[in-house]
């Protein structure tokens, strides 16, 4: 935290959202490309090129890259690799409820630069990922995959407090790496 709070503090709090949905540019700038990836990779570097004295972060949404198909994953990874260039401090994976999207995100950050990659994640009710993945499996695959920290998301507040106190309490005996809590509870 200390790396994006450095960042912050080079260049402001402004944290950018790359979450570039190809439905969501006009024809327009889509005609002037060989294909809609290539546009939302224009279109990134672009806000990139724009913001990077002002951005002390970017946020990239690896579901609008999935949605693409392997050519959205490629689009993602140049992504990662521009916010090397231009300087970025780190990768925070947001807000992942699927243990696939989360594995290949963490795969395509962590191919593609040398940077502390924070793994988020929202948990249900249950305590457990959309897809059925338990916290302590999901810390487990995460920090044997390299992610340096791990968030528990609650962006919903459905997370009650003995649910969340089990789940972080499991994770902290399956792993070594910090574990960070977000809720709006």
């Amino acid at each position: 935290m200390s790396r994006l709070q450095d960042a912050c503090r080079k260049n402001g709090p402004l944290c950018i959202g790359l979450d570039t949905d190809p439905s969501y540019l006009p024809e327009s700038v889509i005609a002037n490309y060989p294909s809609k990836e290539d546009a939302v990779f224009a279109y990134n570097k672009g806000i990139v090129d724009a913001a990077s004295e002002y951005a002390g972060c970017y946020k990239v949404q690896i579901a609008y890259y999935e949605a693409m198909g392997l050519k959205g994953m490629e689009v993602f990874a140049k992504t990662v690799r521009l916010g090397v260039k231009y300087g970025v401090d780190l990768i925070f994976i947001e807000t992942m409820n699927d243990s696939y999207e989360t594995k290949a995100a963490l795969l395509a950050a962590k191919e593609n630069s040398d940077l502390p990659v924070l793994v988020s994640n929202a948990y249900n009710e249950d305590g457990k990922l959309m897809t059925g993945a338990t916290p302590e499996a999901m810390v487990a695959m995460l920090e044997g995959m390299g992610a340096d920290s791990i968030c528990i998301k609650d962006m919903a507040g459905l997370l009650k407090p003995y649910v969340t106190y089990d789940l972080v309490s499991k994770m902290k005996e399956a792993v070594n790496i910090p574990i960070q809590l977000h809720t709006h509870y």
